[in-house]
């Protein structure tokens, strides 16, 4: 990777920080024996976060994806290579439900 392309990656990442923190805290490596599924994970999420970190995510998530859905391999890609989430989704469906699930809980 050039390093253009590298601090492109870092300068998205930093632009969600609420992102990033979720998907390090409850995506990560551990998540399945921690939380048994990223969807429980999510859950955890939202009944442990702050309304102002769930707004947060909801608000960062929005501005990924902008007024339309994020693609499934563009949203994989900034799940686990900008995000450095440990999650990879296995399909398009099992992607929006993490995603509508955080969504709905801000």
């Amino acid at each position: 990777m050039t390093k253009s392309r590298d601090r492109h990656g870092e300068a998205r990442r930093n632009r969600y920080p609420a992102l990033k923190a979720f998907a390090r805290g409850y995506l990560h490596e551990d998540y399945l024996q921690e939380h048994g599924s990223a969807k429980a994970a999510a859950l955890a999420f939202c009944a442990d976060a702050s309304l102002e970190e769930r707004r947060q995510v909801k608000r960062e998530l929005l501005a990924v994806s902008g007024e339309a859905q994020l693609p499934y391999h563009d949203a994989v890609k900034f799940f686990t290579h900008e995000l450095k989430s440990a999650w990879q989704p296995a399909s398009p469906a099992e992607l929006e439900e993490l995603l509508k699930i955080l969504r709905n809980c801000g």
